[in-house]
């Protein structure tokens, strides 16, 4: 399993949905794959607090070796490892 980072302006944690909020300059990195957007929600599994999907949202990025696409939302789920 590769470690995933993540960084914002802000990132109220909400336990209660077990939801991460990033807010602002968000930069979220696996591996050699980076998601950059304004907005993103990364969801836990209950069971072992490890990311089952992360969705992003205005202005994303999402960067892999020898390709880049833009749009204005992204989700990743980390059971298939695809993002749509």
């Amino acid at each position: 399993m590769v470690p995933v980072f993540a960084s914002g302006d802000a990132w109220p944690i909400r336990d209660v949905n077990r939801t991460l909020h990033y807010e602002g300059n968000v930069d979220i990195r696996q591996g050699t794959d980076r998601l950059n957007s304004d907005v993103a929600d990364v969801y836990l599994l209950k069971e072992s607090s490890e990311v089952e999907r992360t969705v992003a949202q205005r202005n994303v990025v999402l960067t892999q070796p020898n390709r880049k696409g833009t749009g204005d939302w992204i989700q990743y789920t980390s059971v298939d490892e695809v993002p749509c």
